[in-house]
């Protein structure tokens, strides 16, 4: 069998096994056809907007149209509901119940799902979700001979065949046996070798396997640190080292990071720095199988067998809280934040996540336009446990709802608490320089831009903000060009950037080489007011004068926040009355900013 890339196979792999049975809208049960059970009466309508506001009439059609809908929605609750209410009912469809065994997975009811599992398994002896989901009972109840006896009749050509090496091997622990002369060599299996290894104390076979598997490009940028500390930890160092400067390069750093790469530089154990999962037995090893793939798939936007990855992994372990973290970010992403923060909830005070869960629940709050709340949150967050990103992300809520005065004085107390600013926090100094700009005090803005980018000088946004700032009160220009048009050149298609390359170029009067700047960026961003306005300033000053008008008319029309936009609003009226000669002169295109 050839070496498999987990980074291709594996999600393939566990999205195909789940897909089958999630596309219940291709079954078409008998119960669509018009009966009378399913038929509305006058009389029935009546009732039902009459006397009787709450009647409704249950139907096999209806729980399950019911259920369609909640699984599209992600309502995993309500559509294991609905659909167990048609399983109940249709015990004859093979489809049905196998779809229902799946949605209760998905709800988080694995007892259900294992139970009908071991249905379908009656009638179907080769389903292979079925076979996955009793394997996971055997787990869960100690009985690991009975894992390898119902995996064993999963077959070598189907999709399933990559996860169930894996699974026997843990079940194999049990006996304190290292069963890793089946496995292929690849990246997935040794790091799950490398914890097996660790669990029975077998580390020699582990570590050579590991490292004869271990391919740089098989593996996310996002896992490589997890393996980076388990070679720390067994004389390794070089690698591990490695490993850690390509995350921090490509990824940055954290307080963690840079301790295990300092002490591996001193030639000093990074073990006290390193946390490795807490495997008490063959089941919560297992339960690592199902979270890694789980954390695969939900980077892969494979979200249905994400959650139900992750919710077998819970099953097993219930203390894996960054599953919750998995179930969440698919319920953000299906724009359910309440779920989401439901499921957040879960990581207690505490846990290494705490922290950004509930970073995380306050994000979704600011999203809800409930920033009240989310400032609440994150207040409590930083007086529990003086977390300084709680009171940076305060800050942020204040400028994005441009109340820049309590936006500046959280970041100054921000640097009130951790001194001089350092590389780490130039972010800090970006968004406080953003805030100083729009309250107009320039000179300070300025200090905290120049500063910020001399922690990051090859930061296209830092580039961009500070290079327009100088280009909007005409100081600085030839620098102002120099910078923007680095910007542009690292992010070509980002539109308020190149807006800011054309406007670099009106202000120093170049309005032919203006034009297609600003051309462009009213391609890539066409229903911005300003960019609009900017480009019919170029059209005028080139003599394309009633193309002028049409873009100041555009802008006009885009303005979204007139009380924010009066300004521009007054200006175009005028533009469009009697073109650029309607402005005094210190006031024409003064209108409007870019970030």
């Amino acid at each position: 069998m050839s070496v498999l890339n987990p980074k291709i196979f594996l999600p393939l792999c566990a999205a195909g096994i789940i897909t089958g049975y999630m596309a219940a809208e291709y079954i078409v049960p008998k119960y669509f056809h018009p009966t009378p059970d399913t038929k509305l009466t006058v009389e029935d309508i009546f009732r039902a907007i009459g006397d009787q506001p709450n009647y409704f009439r249950q139907t096999l059609a209806g729980n399950y149209l019911s259920g369609q809908y909640a699984q599209r929605h992600k309502d995993w609750d309500m559509a294991h509901e609905y659909m167990q209410r048609v399983a109940r009912k249709d015990k004859t469809s093979a489809d049905i119940q196998k779809h229902n065994m799946v949605l209760s997975m998905a709800s988080g009811d694995a007892l259900s799902a294992i139970e009908a599992a071991r249905d379908v398994l009656k009638t179907d002896p080769q389903d292979i979700l079925a076979m996955m989901f009793a394997s996971l009972g055997h787990f869960k109840n100690g009985n690991y001979e009975g894992v390898k006896r119902q995996l064993s009749d999963v077959g070598d050509n189907n999709v399933a065949a990559f996860i169930v090496p894996v699974l026997e091997m843990w079940a194999d622990t049990a006996e304190k046996k290292l069963s890793i002369d089946s496995l292929i060599p690849n990246s997935f299996y040794g790091y799950q070798a490398l914890l097996a290894g660790e669990y029975i104390g077998n580390h020699k076979p582990a570590v050579k396997f590991a490292m004869d598997s271990f391919k740089l490009e098989e593996v996310d940028l996002r896992d490589l640190e997890k393996y980076a500390d388990i070679f720390a930890l067994y004389d390794k160092s070089d690698k591990a080292l490695e490993l850690y400067k390509l995350v921090k390069k490509h990824l940055g750093t954290n307080k963690e990071l840079t301790n295990k790469i300092y002490a591996l530089e001193k030639n000093q154990p990074a073990g006290p720095f390193i946390n490795l999962p807490e495997i008490n037995s063959p089941q919560e090893g297992a339960a690592y199988v199902y979270l890694d793939m789980a954390e695969i798939l939900m980077r892969e936007k494979s979200d249905d067998s994400a959650t139900i990855f992750a919710q077998m992994a819970l099953y097993l372990n219930p203390k894996l809280y960054s599953a919750h973290s998995i179930i969440a970010e698919v319920y953000q992403r299906s724009e359910r934040g309440d779920d989401a923060i439901k499921a957040l909830q879960n990581i207690p005070q505490g846990n290494d996540l705490y922290i950004l869960s509930q970073r995380k629940i306050a994000e979704i709050y600011a999203t809800q336009e409930n920033n009240t709340k989310a400032i609440e949150i994150l207040q409590g967050l930083y007086d529990t446990t003086q977390d300084i990103d709680a009171l940076v992300q305060i800050g942020d809520i204040h400028r994005y709802e441009e109340n820049y005065e309590a936006a500046v004085e959280t970041y100054n107390k921000v640097f009130a608490i951790t001194g001089e600013p350092t590389k780490d926090e130039w972010h800090i100094l970006y968004a406080r320089g953003m805030a100083l700009e729009r309250l107009k005090k320039f000179p300070e803005a300025e200090a905290d831009l120049q500063q910020a980018l001399g922690f990051r000088p090859d930061n296209p946004y830092l580039l961009n903000y500070l290079g327009y700032s100088w280009v909007d009160q005409g100081i600085k220009l030839e620098e102002s060009l120099e910078m923007i048009s680095k910007a542009v050149a690292m992010l070509p298609r980002d539109g308020y950037i190149t807006d800011s390359l054309g406007w670099a170029y009106y202000k120093m009067k170049d309005f032919e080489k203006a034009v297609p700047f600003l051309e462009r960026a009213v391609e890539l961003l066409p229903y911005d007011a300003t960019i609009n306005d900017h480009l019919g300033d170029a059209y005028w000053q080139v003599g394309r004068k009633n193309e002028a008008k049409f873009q100041w008319q555009r802008a006009l029309n885009y303005i979204e926040t007139p009380s924010e936009e009066e300004e521009l609003k007054e200006k175009l009226t005028l533009k469009l009355v009697s073109g650029l000669d309607a402005l005094p002169a210190k006031a024409i295109n003064q209108t409007g900013d870019d970030e």
